[in-house]
C-alpha cells in the first residue's frame, strides 16, 4: 500500500492550483551521519551563509582540529543539497603531509574541501586564492 501526499495551493484566481507532492520514497538517499552537525557547530546565520555559498557554486574551505566533525559536516552539507547533486570535487579531509596538496586550493572549479587546523602552519608559503570562502 502506497500513500501519496499532495498539497494544492491556490495562487491566482481563475488559474488552476499548484500541486506539491513528496517524491517517491525510493529517491531519498540514506545518511548515516548527523545531518544537524553543521547547524549545531556553525549556528543558524553562518550555516545559511555557507549553504548559500555552496548552492552558488563557490569554492568553500572548512578548517577544524576535530577531523570527525569536519568530515561529517562536509558530508552533511553535500547531502542537504538533495534533490540537487554537487557535481564538483568534495574532499572532506585534505591531508597536510602529502606533497603539493595546497595546489588543489587553486583549482579553477568550485569545490568543498576540509583541511586540518594545522594545514597552513605545515604549508608555510601557502596563500589562499581570493575566491575561496
Amino acid at each position: 500500500m502506497m500513500i501519496i501526499v499532495v498539497f494544492k495551493i491556490d495562487i491566482l484566481p481563475n488559474e488552476p492550483p499548484m500541486l506539491f507532492a513528496l517524491p517517491d520514497h525510493t529517491r531519498f538517499s540514506l545518511a548515516d551521519f548527523p545531518m544537524h552537525l553543521p547547524l549545531e557547530l556553525l549556528g543558524v546565520e553562518l550555516f545559511i551563509q555557507v549553504y548559500t555559498l555552496i548552492l552558488l557554486e563557490n569554492k568553500v574551505l572548512f578548517q577544524s582540529s576535530d577531523y570527525n566533525a569536519l568530515t561529517m559536516s562536509i558530508m552533511a552539507f553535500v547531502a542537504m543539497l538533495y534533490p540537487l547533486e554537487y557535481m564538483f570535487p568534495v574532499i572532506p579531509l585534505l591531508p597536510r603531509n602529502m606533497n603539493e596538496t595546497e595546489q588543489l586550493l587553486s583549482a579553477p572549479t568550485p569545490y568543498i574541501i576540509g583541511v586540518p587546523a594545522s594545514f597552513f602552519a605545515y604549508k608555510n608559503n601557502t596563500v589562499l586564492p581570493d575566491d575561496v570562502w
